[in-house]
């Protein structure tokens, strides 16, 4: 999802609040800016360089990984690159900024390989099924772009969570990145190449009291919704807390309530991505534990995009340009 939107703070405290309550995770940093990294005291391109991400597992390179003392294969599975980080129950993949070098030589691979095209893009989500016998959720802070990357991590998840913020350019935004992942994935399919494709799950953030934002909250729920659930009931408002958490580098729950500005909303921002964490949760458990079949995602964003001509007209009548 576009930078802006919540993704990689979402992702933060998301294995945070799952860690707190007592479950292992793995998070993996595709973000070239390595910002989820950052947050977790790995700093990219100083202490985390190409070696130490997932790059040479998607590019099967394994002379980078030797360079550095691994043995030979370690290219073969993800285990070379997990590192521990200062919180119990998060281990971390970081990322770098090298991690571009993902776009540019994979589709070259790709071409110069006679491997099925179907094995470099469930790569990841081979890897991933390998090392995460060892944890119990494995949250993924993807790019902010649709690229050979983005694909790759798609693919790879059960649920993706999409964060939308209640105004009209990143509801646009999240429409767009919802068709060229249908765009995408029927492209391959026309080639004889099925990609996994996850359940897809939005969520609000930037959510304030404003008619504004009320109105395009609105929109996102009416849009988006296409069976139950596809939009989580809770939405992440606008706060201050999650600037100066991320500013000092301590989250939301790590910050000393003694040292807070304003006790009062630390504890309400806390309590309002607590209940938005506890839906996801469920929506992970529904998804990868359920009996309920959902229908086909491709259908989904096909009906999303009728929704979404049907609402301009109510978008244009309230006053708000396209």
């Amino acid at each position: 999802m576009k930078g802006g939107s919540h993704k990689t703070t979402t992702c933060h405290l998301f294995s945070q609040y799952l860690a707190m309550r007592g479950y292992k995770c793995l998070v993996l940093d595709t973000d070239p800016q390595g910002s989820l990294s950052f947050y977790f005291g790995k700093r990219p391109d100083y202490d985390i360089k190409y070696e130490n991400t997932f790059a040479p597992f998607i590019l099967e390179d394994d002379a980078a990984l030797r360079e550095v003392g691994h043995p030979r294969g370690a290219s073969k599975n993800l285990r070379y690159a997990i590192q521990k980080t200062y919180w119990d129950n998060i281990d971390i993949i970081p990322s770098c900024l090298e991690n571009l070098a993902i776009d540019l030589l994979l589709p070259q691979l790709m071409e110069a390989s006679r491997k099925p095209k179907i094995e470099f893009i469930a790569k990841l989500r081979e890897g991933l099924r390998e090392v995460g016998k060892d944890y119990d959720f494995i949250i993924i802070d993807g790019t902010p772009s649709l690229n050979m990357t983005t694909l790759n991590v798609v693919s790879a998840c059960d649920v993706v969570f999409v964060p939308t913020p209640a105004a009209l350019l990143d509801f646009a935004s999240t429409l767009q990145f919802s068709k060229l992942i249908s765009d995408t994935a029927r492209s391959y399919i026309d080639m004889g190449v099925a990609p996994h494709l996850p359940d897809l799950r939005y969520f609000i953030t930037k959510f304030s009291g404003s008619s504004y934002a009320q109105f395009f909250g609105q929109i996102i729920r009416k849009v988006f919704t296409v069976e139950r659930g596809d939009v989580l009931t809770a939405e992440a408002h606008a706060s201050d807390e999650i600037g100066k958490a991320n500013a000092s580098t301590y989250s939301i729950y790590e910050k000393n309530p003694s040292d807070a500005d304003n006790r009062k909303k630390l504890k309400s921002t806390i309590e309002m991505y607590d209940r938005l964490f506890a839906e996801m949760h469920d929506a992970l458990t529904e998804t990868v534990f359920g009996d309920a079949m959902r229908g086909s995602h491709l259908d989904k964003i096909d009906e999303i995009v009728a929704k979404a001509g049907e609402a301009r007209k109510e978008i244009r009548d309230a006053g708000h340009a396209e």
